[in-house]
């Protein structure tokens, strides 16, 4: 008889544990982010991010903080952004 009173209230235990963490549990729901209309990103190209990976480290090279090529891979990563109709602001 005990063993049957330990038996169930364990039971009864781990169905309140699990009840509660349905009920606390968050649900999640997906929003979809509405596009911009120069929303470049549904179009990504490897070959075209490969380009300006090549183009960062073969042409401007290594970026020490506060260097001239530093400056030179903002300029073209503000360049590459802009053209591509993205706004964005720079914190420094």
């Amino acid at each position: 008889m005990k063993l049957l009173k330990t038996n169930g209230f364990i039971l009864m235990t781990v169905l309140s544990l699990m009840a509660i963490a349905w009920l606390v549990y968050p649900k999640v729901t997906m929003i979809p982010i509405p596009k911009m209309p120069n929303d470049s990103t549904a179009e990504f190209s490897a070959t075209r991010a490969y380009e300006h990976v090549k183009h960062l480290a073969q042409k401007i090279g290594p970026r020490p903080a506060g260097s001239k090529s530093e400056l030179a891979a903002a300029q073209y990563i503000s360049y590459v952004l802009n053209q591509n109709g993205w706004r964005y602001t720079i914190i420094l």
